[in-house]
């Protein structure tokens, strides 16, 4: 009967899905995760008869977070013949495969883009989000700093992109911390930091007055940093804060 049934639904055109992620670069584990979630939503799809008696099918490219690979493999995933298109865990690949994918008459669905810009200022009908935006995590966590740091003085080191800068922006304003004389701020290339550039900036950090270092960082690059911050003692003397975590960083 098993058999009988999923004849119609093996002998349909399949409907191809699109998965532009990170397999490799500093957020490959998250990449990872969005592979596993991809493949089990379309075993479970499928196994339900699929999408108007069509099944599923993934078809993906490694995006390693730099947008102009992630535009090139829109391209390649569009010439496959992707219904739609989804995937990345950096808010500039989210941002510049949407734009293309908007020119190539697709849909784009970002899994993982944090910055405001995705759906504010490089917002369009054909880009979509599925997380938080960096001000709704900076409402919440600002007003849990406001009460437990009032008054002290922060030090910010800023992933170098969209989602690093309007994510310490909305901190700054949610914690009334603009001021970057007295609250001073450092950026790291993205992508391809190195560990001299996180020790650069944490030893700087170090070196300053402050109470609060804010890590606006993600994936390995946090998951480094929070390294180089056990090794100087940070941890000791002042309160790390990391707008964003996922399970993978929590792990590493």
């Amino acid at each position: 009967l098993w058999a009988a049934a999923s004849l119609p639904l093996q002998a349909a055109e399949p409907v191809t899905l699109g998965l532009n992620f990170p397999r490799s670069g500093p957020y490959k584990e998250e990449g990872l995760a969005q592979m596993r979630g991809a493949l089990l939503a379309i075993d479970e799809v499928n196994a339900q008869g699929g999408v108007l008696g069509r099944p599923l099918r993934l078809v993906s490219k490694d995006s390693a977070s730099r947008p102009e690979k992630a535009v090139r493999n829109v391209d390649k995933l569009a010439d496959e013949g992707a219904a739609m298109l989804f995937g990345g865990a950096s808010s500039a690949v989210a941002i510049a495969a949407g734009k293309r994918a908007r020119e190539r008459g697709l849909l784009y669905f970002g899994t993982l883009t944090y910055s405001n810009d995705t759906t504010g200022k490089d917002g369009h009908r054909y880009l979509f989000r599925e997380c938080n935006n960096a001000w709704m995590s900076a409402a919440v966590l600002g007003k849990h700093l406001s009460k437990t740091q009032a008054g002290k003085q922060f030090f910010y080191i800023t992933a170098d992109y969209t989602w690093g800068h309007t994510s310490e922006s909305s901190l700054r304003q949610a914690t009334a911390t603009q001021d970057d004389q007295r609250h001073p701020g450092l950026k790291v290339p993205f992508p391809g930091a190195r560990i001299s550039d996180h020790q650069a900036a944490l030893k700087q950090a170090a070196a300053s007055d402050a109470q609060v270092l804010v890590l606006v960082l993600f994936g390995e690059d946090l998951v480094r940093a929070m390294r180089i911050v056990g090794e100087l003692g940070l941890n000791k003397r002042m309160q790390i804060v990391a707008p964003n975590l996922t399970q993978s960083i929590v792990e590493q």
